[in-house]
């Protein structure tokens, strides 16, 4: 099981899953563009980091894609495609599945 996770994004659904799964025992680390808004994100325990989209992504074992659908292929590419192995998507935004497939293909492949 993977013990590591990489949040890509620092708001309020990155933060909650973030403290959800180091509540169940993983390594967490919020990718962001401003680590210095994460202060807080850094207090909640040992296993709770923070990084830049690309450090998160190369962190986790498992990738969560957080971020509002304006600013997810922004860090999608500030990621690094090359650092994804399994993604998790947070697609409430998405309306059309079939678009946010070859949207994600055409970033990461």
């Amino acid at each position: 099981m993977a013990k590591r996770i990489g949040i890509l994004g620092s708001g309020m659904v990155g933060r909650t899953l973030g403290k959800g799964f180091l509540n169940s025992g993983y390594d967490v680390m919020i990718g962001t563009r401003d680590i210095n808004k994460l202060d807080d994100w850094k207090k909640t325990g040992d296993n709770a980091l923070v990084g830049s989209f690309e450090k998160a992504a190369k962190f986790g074992e498992v990738i969560v894609l957080a971020t509002k659908w304006t600013g997810a292929e922004n860090a999608v590419k500030l990621a690094g495609k090359e650092n994804f192995a399994i993604l998790i998507l947070l697609a409430k935004q998405f309306r059309n599945g079939c678009i946010m497939l070859r949207w994600l293909r055409r970033l990461i492949l």
